[in-house]
């Protein structure tokens, strides 16, 4: 549905059709395409468990990547360690073991102070 409503907010009439075509065609088919493959073993290190921190690296886990994560909330890590997560004390550890780190963190500072 989101599809349509994107199609009514762009001025098509200006835009040359084969544009158009090739535009909203790939997008759809992009949206609605999964991998059933799985993916390659690769250690995921994921700093920030907060409101969308948890719900990401709980995506990736479900997805099967390993993921190693690290907060300095305990109460969130713990919930994690609970299920068998790996946590860390710090973000050097989670470098240290991980191919790709991600962090999703509340404000700038938080991120200035961490890197």
């Amino acid at each position: 549905m989101a599809i349509y409503r994107v199609r009514s907010l762009l001025p098509l009439s200006k835009c040359k059709s084969n544009f158009s075509t090739y535009f909203f065609r790939s997008f759809s088919v992009r949206r609605l395409s999964t991998s059933t493959t799985p993916p390659q073993s690769q250690q995921v290190g994921f700093i920030g468990l907060g409101n969308m921190g948890s719900r990401m690296a709980n995506n990736l886990i479900k997805a099967g990547y390993e993921v190693t994560v690290h907060d300095l909330n305990r109460s969130a890590m713990k919930l994690f360690s609970e299920r068998g997560i790996l946590t860390k004390e710090s973000p050097f550890e989670i470098a240290e073991t991980s191919d790709v780190v991600i962090t999703m963190l509340p404000s700038s500072a938080n991120v200035r102070s961490l890197f």
